[in-house]
């Protein structure tokens, strides 16, 4: 873990962000999570700042439950929600036309 990191002045190193995040806390501790955003977030996904989130693949969690885009996040997490398909803690991160961002 690198402890030196300052994020001060609002950048994001480019290397990214290497301290463990709430998302691998819940994966470790065995409570579901998903994030659920589209195409255009703004750069709100704080997730993908992290060095772990950016190098992971499919099939890696940290992948699977942070980075996945979808087309509708209304659509998707009304879907996952009918189907009883939402986890335990949901992100929902809008997108650019949604943003509280000016």
């Amino acid at each position: 873990m690198n402890a030196t990191v300052d994020i001060l002045d609002d950048s994001e190193p480019k290397t990214g962000i290497n301290w463990i995040t709430v998302g691998e806390i819940l994966e470790d501790a065995g409570i579901s999570w998903k994030v659920y955003m589209e195409m255009d977030n703004f750069d709100d996904n704080g997730f993908a700042w992290f060095e772990q989130y950016r190098k992971a693949l499919p099939g890696n969690p940290l992948f699977d439950k942070g980075m996945v885009r979808h087309l509708n996040v209304s659509k998707t997490f009304t879907e996952d929600f009918k189907n009883g398909d939402l986890p335990q803690v949901s992100f929902l991160i809008n997108p650019a036309w949604l943003s509280e961002h000016a």
